[in-house]
This record gives structure tokens, sequence and C-alpha cells, in this order.
């Protein structure tokens, strides 16, 4: 948390210091990277001689450590910086999906020319939280079979298993003087999740 006074603050919006927002840490031995909810990053375009800013508020950007306590809501954090990005949407049409191709593009442009996908960085995603209609069905698949290294989600369980976070049961029903099915019992690696 970057304000230890006032708790959790979400950003839901372009605007906004990014210090003044939570964000999370994962660290792997001496690796860090920060997880942080929309932010502001340079295309991979971006030419400091360029009239006006080249940049992008990604919805989810994975970066490398970096101290944004100087940063205002304009500012914009390297492209060097970045290593994955997510981006959400509720309803997804075909348009949609094309439309995260051409950002993959402008940010990434690497993931689209290459048909070897990464397995050592989540590769950007779009994450559908509501429906994905037949077409945009079509255009993902088709990017599939292309081999980018992007994904697009539209249900929770395809975005829990490529994160590798194991499925949570039910709990168990229970009546009256029954016992729990062995079935019905958690897994230690579901007990284990933070939610």
């Amino acid at each position: 948390m970057t304000k230890q006074d006032k708790g959790l603050r979400l950003k839901f919006s372009t605007r906004g210091r990014p210090d003044q927002y939570s964000y999370a840490i994962c660290r792997r031995g001496d690796k860090e990277v920060h997880i942080r909810l929309p932010l502001r990053v340079a295309t991979n375009f971006h030419d400091d001689e360029l009239k006006m800013p080249a940049n992008v508020c990604l919805d989810v950007a994975v970066i490398k450590a970096t101290d944004l306590k100087d940063f205002g809501s304009d500012q914009h954090v390297a492209n060097e910086k970045l290593i994955t990005f997510g981006e959400t949407k509720h309803t997804v049409f075909a348009e949609l999906v094309a439309n995260f191709v051409g950002l993959v593009h402008e940010m990434q442009p690497q993931r689209l020319m290459n048909t070897d996908r990464s397995k050592a960085v989540l590769a950007p995603f779009l994450y559908v939280s509501g429906f994905l209609n037949r077409t945009a069905q079509g255009v993902e698949e088709s990017l599939r079979k292309r081999g980018y290294d992007l994904d697009v989600y539209w249900r929770t369980k395809q975005l829990a298993e490529a994160c590798k976070i194991p499925d949570r049961p039910a709990p168990a029903k229970t009546k009256k003087g029954r016992k729990v099915s062995k079935k019905a019992v958690r897994s230690k690696e579901a007990e284990s999740l933070p939610f």
C-alpha cells in the first residue's frame, strides 16, 4: 500500500497520481515487479521529440520495480519498464478484440511478430467479465491459430488456469447426522487461497 493511513485505495480512472493509489508488489528471489491499476505507459513508438506524448493508460500494468512518487497524473512510465499488461471489458464484440490486437502492437509489437508463445512471462490479456459474442470468439480462435503471444479470457476459470490458481471447491452441504464425503473436503491448495 502506498498510504498506510488511508488503507486500500483503488484507481478506477485515467486521472490521478499513481503514488496515491495501492498497488501489488511481487517478489521472487531478487526480482521485483509492481502491478498497478490503471497506469499510463509510453507506447513502444513513443519519442520524446513528438509534439504530443504517445502513451496509453492500461487497465492493468505489470512493470519493473519503479518509484512513481514524483509522477503526475499525465506522466507516463517508459515502455522499457512494461513487462505485460491486461485490459478488461464487460461485453466484447469482434471489433474490440481487433482493437486489443492493435493495442498489443502499440505497446509490445514483438508479441505479434513471432509465433513462439513466451512461457516465462504472462502474455498481454483481454479479460471479458461478461459476454464474448460469437464473432469475437471466432476472432479469438483465429488469433490462437496464428500463435500470437496474447490471450483473451472470457471465463474466469480460463484466467485462473492461466495464472495457475487452483479451483476452490464449493463448501460441502450436509444434512443433520450425515458425514461429509471425501470429495467435498477442500484441498490444502484451496485452503491457502487468500480469498
